[in-house]
């Protein structure tokens, strides 16, 4: 019987420090703001700027500024170990060349490769955890 203890960092947590140092926002696949890093099979990434802000009443009341949602990095069988295929599923064909250059920096830090695919023409925004 062996008395060694292997201890690991999920990788959501490592990718999520990763994305922050490179200027985004890890994010649930709901699209909501993660404010503590944890284990998860899937990770959203937000810009890291407002780039929408809703008003209404002829534009007298805003809402909270919203950032775009570029879209969702799985860890198919990643729980901590760092040789498996990622897959980036990006929405808004406008964040395509963003999300094909964060690819890349993913697959040479962590080294594994990352297939990026259109999920959705639509640019999708973040959304607010009191929003239903």
């Amino acid at each position: 019987m062996s008395d060694q203890v292997e201890s690991q960092e999920a990788i959501a947590i490592q990718v999520g420090r990763f994305l922050v140092a490179e200027g985004f926002v890890p994010a649930r696949s709901s699209r909501v703001a993660l404010h503590t890093l944890e284990f998860r099979e899937c990770l959203g990434v937000l810009s890291d700027h407002a780039v929408r802000q809703d008003s209404w009443f002829f534009g007298l009341i805003k809402k909270h500024p919203r950032r775009a949602y570029l879209g969702l990095l799985w860890f198919w069988g990643a729980v901590g170990v760092k040789t498996s295929n990622w897959v980036f599923e990006v929405h808004g064909e406008e964040n395509m060349e963003l999300a094909e250059n964060l690819a890349r920096k993913l697959a040479s830090e962590f080294g594994v490769e990352v297939t990026v695919y259109l999920a959705s023409e639509q640019v999708n925004y973040e959304r607010f955890s009191w929003e239903d």
